[in-house]
C-alpha cells in the first residue's frame, strides 16, 4: 500500500476490491489530510464549505443544521484514520467549533493525529483544541499568519494592547493541557514571555524551534527545565538586542542542556556570541549559524566553539552578510582560523555570502587539509558582489593539499579557482591520489573554453573518482536556469 501512497486512484480501486483490502489502503489513504475539506464534505446535509472568495480563507465551513447521525458515524470513521493534518487557510467559525466540542464530548476531532500543522492569526484559533489529540508528538505553530499581527501587538486592534502579548500563552497551555507529550514543537511568533515560560512545561520535548524571540532572560528560563531537548533552532529578533554586549540579559549560571545535538541560531552577532558563550552542550555534533559579519564579535563565537565543542561537533553550518557600517574584504584566516583546534569536524558549509568578500589563500587551503582531514563536505564561501563576477584569485595548484590529505572528502565547494599555474606545467606525478571527491561546484565565474578543458584534466586527476561531470561551474547552472525558463 505505501508504493501507493501518491496515487489515490490506486489506493481507491484497493479499498474497493475487498475489505482485506479496504482497511490497509484507507489507512494509508486518509493518513495525511491538507485542509477540511475531504472530511467535512461527508456531513453534506449539515455543513456549508464557503470558498473563500478574496478573503483570507480559502474556506469556511459554518453548521448550518444538526448534524445527520448516519452522516456523523461516516465522520468518525474516517476521521479516526487520519495522523497527519495541515491547516493552511481552513476556518471553522467560533459557533461552529463549539457545537463540534459538544458532539465529540470534548474528545479529539481527530483522535489518532500524531501532526499537526497549525497556520492561521490567534483571534481565528478558536477551532485548535478540537486537533488536539493526546497522541500528538509534533506541532508547527504559527500565529502570527495575519498582515494585522503587528497591529494586534501594537495594541492597534479592537482585541485591546494585551490581546497579542497573553493569546499566545493561552494558547500554548491549551496544548499542553490536551497535548501534553508533544515531542517536536515549532512556534513561529515566541515575542510573549508568557509564551516562553509556557514552553518549559512541555516535559517530554525533544526538538524545539523558536523563531520571532525578543526577551533573552524569558528564553534562558524556559530552556532550563527542557531537559530532554535533543535539537534547539532559536530565531531571534534583530530589534531585540541592546547596543553593548555586556549587558546582555542572560542568568549568571551556564543554562546545561545535556542531551542537545544540534543547534541553530538566528540573530544578531551578540546574541549569538552570548547565547554560544551560555550553553554548555557536551554532546553538540551539529552547529548552524546565520548572523551579520562583525569580525571582532565572530572570531570570539569561533572561539567559544572550539573551545567547547572540540571533541564532539561534526558538523558546521554558516550564514554571514555584510553589515551596513562594514563591507570591506574579509580575510578567511581572519574569521575562521579559531576553528582549527576542532578535530572531529566532517561537514564545514560556509553558505554563499550575502555581498561580503571572503579572500581564501593557498595558506588557508592547507591550514583546513591539516586541521580536518576528516572532511566529508566543505563548501567555502564565494561571493558576486553587485552581480558581477570578479577574476580567480585562488591558484588551482592550492587544491592539491586537500586532494592529498581530506581522503573522505565527497562534495567540495569554492570560489572558481585561477587557471593560470596550470599554462606551462604538467600534471603532478609520483602520489597517488585515493580521495572520494564524486562532486565539485565551482562558483562565482567560468573559465574560458581552454583553460575548462586543462582544468578539467587536472582535476580529474588529483581527484580520482571526479567525472568531468561532477565538475560544475557557474555557466552550467545558468544554462539549466535558462533551460527550465524556456
Amino acid at each position: 500500500m505505501k508504493h501507493n501512497s501518491d496515487s489515490p486512484r490506486a489506493l481507491a480501486a484497493c479499498a474497493a476490491v475487498s475489505h482485506s483490502f479496504s482497511e490497509p489502503a484507507l489507512e494509508v489513504l486518509w493518513e495525511t489530510m491538507e485542509g477540511l475539506s475531504p472530511l467535512f464534505a461527508i456531513l453534506r446535509k449539515s455543513v456549508e464549505i464557503i470558498s473563500g472568495q478574496g478573503s483570507i480563507w480559502k474556506m469556511t465551513f459554518i453548521l448550518s443544521a444538526p448534524i445527520d447521525d448516519q452522516e456523523w458515524g461516516r465522520f468518525v470513521r474516517y476521521a479516526q484514520l487520519v495522523r497527519v493534518y495541515v491547516n493552511r487557510g481552513d476556518n471553522i467559525d467560533g459557533l461552529s467549533s463549539g457545537a463540534l466540542m459538544a458532539k465529540t464530548r470534548g474528545e479529539p476531532l481527530l483522535p489518532r493525529l500524531q501532526d499537526l500543522t497549525w497556520v492561521r492569526p490567534i483571534k481565528h484559533s478558536s477551532s485548535l483544541p478540537l486537533f488536539l489529540s493526546p497522541n500528538l508528538h509534533s506541532l508547527y505553530l504559527d500565529l502570527s499568519h495575519d498582515l494585522n499581527i503587528e497591529r494586534l501587538q501594537r495594541g492597534d486592534d479592537e482585541q485591546g494592547p494585551d490581546y497579542g502579548k497573553y493569546a499566545g500563552g493561552v494558547t500554548l497551555q491549551s496544548v499542553v493541557s490536551r497535548a501534553s507529550h508533544i515531542q517536536d514543537l515549532t512556534v513561529h511568533d515566541a515575542t510573549s514571555p508568557f509564551s516562553l515560560e509556557t514552553i518549559g512545561t512541555f516535559q517530554h520535548l525533544r526538538i524545539l524551534k523558536l523563531h520571532l524571540v525578543s526577551d533573552l532572560l524569558s528564553l534562558s528560563s524556559c530552556l532550563k527545565p527542557l531537559v530532554t531537548l535533543e535539537t534547539l533552532t532559536i530565531g531571534m529578533k534583530h530589534d531585540a538586542i541592546g547596543d553593548r554586549l555586556d549587558n546582555m540579559p542572560l542568568d549568571a549560571a551556564p543554562l546545561s542542556l545535556e542531551e542537545l545535538r544540534s543547534l541553530q541560531l538566528i540573530g544578531p552577532p551578540k546574541f549569538v556570541v552570548a547565547f554560544l558563550d551560555h550553553v554548555r552542550s557536551p554532546v553538540l555534533q551539529r552547529l548552524d549559524i546565520s548572523t551579520a559579519c562583525d569580525n571582532v564579535i565572530w572570531r570570539r563565537c569561533m572561539g567559544i566553539t572550539s573551545s567547547l565543542f572540540s571533541n564532539t561537533l561534526l558538523s558546521l553550518d554558516v550564514w554571514l552578510h555584510d553589515t551596513p557600517t562594514d563591507t570591506s574584504v574579509r580575510k578567511f584566516r581572519d574569521l575562521f582560523s579559531p576553528l582549527y583546534p576542532l578535530r572531529t569536524l566532517q561537514k564545514l558549509n560556509i553558505k554563499e555570502f550575502k555581498q561580503l568578500e571572503c579572500l581564501i589563500t593557498p595558506e588557508d587551503i592547507s591550514d583546513i587539509a591539516k586541521a580536518w582531514p576528516d572532511l566529508r563536505f566543505l563548501v567555502l564561501p564565494w561571493s558576486k558582489p553587485e552581480g558581477r563576477a570578479r577574476p580567480p584569485m585562488l591558484p588551482i595548484t592550492a587544491l592539491d593539499s586537500i586532494a592529498r590529505t581530506c581522503l573522505s572528502l565527497k562534495t567540495l565547494v569554492l570560489p572558481l579557482p585561477d587557471p593560470s599555474p596550470l599554462s606551462d606545467s604538467e600534471l603532478p606525478s609520483g602520489f597517488q591520489y585515493i580521495n572520494n571527491v564524486t562532486e565539485l561546484q565551482l562558483r562565482g565565474g567560468k573559465w574560458k573554453r581552454k583553460a575548462r578543458d586543462q582544468c578539467t584534466r587536472y582535476l580529474t586527476h588529483i581527484f580520482p573518482r571526479l567525472q568531468s561531470e561532477g565538475i560544475w561551474l557557474d555557466a552550467d547552472y545558468e544554462a539549466i536556469f535558462s533551460w527550465h525558463r524556456r
